[in-house]
């Protein structure tokens, strides 16, 4: 991607807004909409297909990458509980927000 030497200028200010959108108060649907907007610019810039649409098609609810986009840590939102989701598919690993937020 880095050797390619595109001007993302315009993503990277929507990048930059959306984050600043999100440190704004939010309800679960606005935080997904700008959850997955991000994903879907980040996919579009890396020109790789989201951890979503990758790994977890099926899944409902958003999932972001975090990390170094490998898919090796998300942020995962969802109306119900996605636990029983994650360990079906081999992921013990789990950590809810109030265990991890400070």
């Amino acid at each position: 991607y880095y050797k390619k030497n595109k001007d993302n200028t315009f993503e990277i200010q929507e990048i930059s807004a959306i984050t600043n959108a999100i440190l704004q108060k939010n309800d679960f649907e606005s935080l997904s909409q700008k959850l997955q907007l991000h994903e879907n610019i980040m996919s579009n810039v890396l020109e790789i297909l989201t951890v979503k649409n990758e790994l977890f098609p099926d899944f409902e609810g958003v999932i972001k990458s975090l990390g170094a986009w490998g898919g090796d840590f998300v942020l995962v939102i969802s109306k119900e509980n996605p636990t029983k989701y994650f360990k079906e598919k081999g992921f013990e690993t789990i950590l809810k927000y109030n265990e991890i937020i400070l």
